[in-house]
């Protein structure tokens, strides 16, 4: 930003000194000679509020014949929707991840409904066991411009 002659940027406040109306070169000169001190506020625009946001999720677990009893299909589904309302939120990422480890399980965009769902081969005996649990994954929705971050803890059961 450039600084015109007279001008002292304090924060958000512009101090400008006159002499008879015409700007003088420093706001230090015109305080030790009893020049006139007039200031403006130079306020940033508000940032918008970001929309609270829910998400709900369920995951299902398949295995075929030829996997392995450890190994397992999880597939994972959640909806992000404005909170409180039936708004959907298109367009947006939704992370998956082990609670046990913290490890990335996979990650899909939600469509027009809202709607994010993708699928992880599971090949670790805890992460199988542990997915199953209340709280055996995370979806997490990071935020965006208009809307706020949510997580919510799942648990996946088996289809049949």
């Amino acid at each position: 930003m450039r600084r015109a002659a007279g001008t002292a940027l304090l924060r958000d406040v512009r101090i400008v000194a006159l002499s008879q109306g015409v700007p003088v070169r420093s706001a230090a000169a015109a305080v030790l000679t009893g020049l006139t001190l007039a200031a403006t506020a130079v306020l940033a625009p508000a940032a918008a509020a970001a929309v609270p946001t829910s998400l709900s999720t369920k995951g299902f677990l398949s295995r075929d014949s030829s996997q392995p009893l450890w190994a397992a299909t999880v597939t994972l589904t959640s909806t992000l929707a404005e909170k409180g309302t039936t708004k959907r939120v298109a367009g947006e990422k939704i992370t998956f991840t082990s609670t046990w480890d913290n490890g990335a399980l996979c990650e899909a965009v939600t469509t027009a409904s809202g709607i994010a769902s993708c699928s992880a081969e599971i090949t670790d005996e805890r992460t199988l066991v542990s997915i199953q649990s209340s709280d055996g994954y995370r979806a997490t929705f990071t935020g965006s411009a208009g809307h706020a971050a949510v997580q919510t803890p799942g648990s996946a059961r088996w289809a049949h």
